[in-house]
């Protein structure tokens, strides 16, 4: 599991990612779904992070990390409704952190795009 380890996101601790900040366990998310030319995943990776969260009672955003895809990555996530980044680079640690610059969970979560 990835963590952030400034003072403002997370700490990795036992395996889970837990707030420094505050002991609540309804904390906002933010889920990271970094993706390059994943046009034939990412709506049902969509469709099973938004059924996963919907129950939850903190508040949770969802993150496309647009790779420099050549095919609709980017244009099917955010008709269904994530929020998408671009990044120009084809390397993960850069779409993970450009994920990460936008996020404003207390908690972040990086999923595959490829993740049902």
């Amino acid at each position: 599991m990835w963590c952030s380890f400034s003072s403002q996101k997370a700490l990795f601790e036992d395996g889970y990612c837990a707030s420094r900040k505050s002991t609540d366990n309804n904390g906002s998310i933010s889920v990271i779904i970094p993706a390059f030319n994943e046009a034939n995943y990412i709506g049902k990776t969509l469709e099973s992070v938004f059924q996963a969260s919907a129950d939850y009672v903190g508040a949770v955003e969802v993150i496309v990390v647009d790779n420099n895809s050549t095919d609709e990555t980017g244009e099917i996530a955010e008709r269904l409704g994530a929020t998408v980044v671009f990044e120009p680079e084809n390397q993960i640690a850069r779409a993970r952190n450009a994920g990460a610059g936008v996020a404003s969970g207390e908690y972040l979560i990086f999923l595959d795009a490829d993740t049902t």
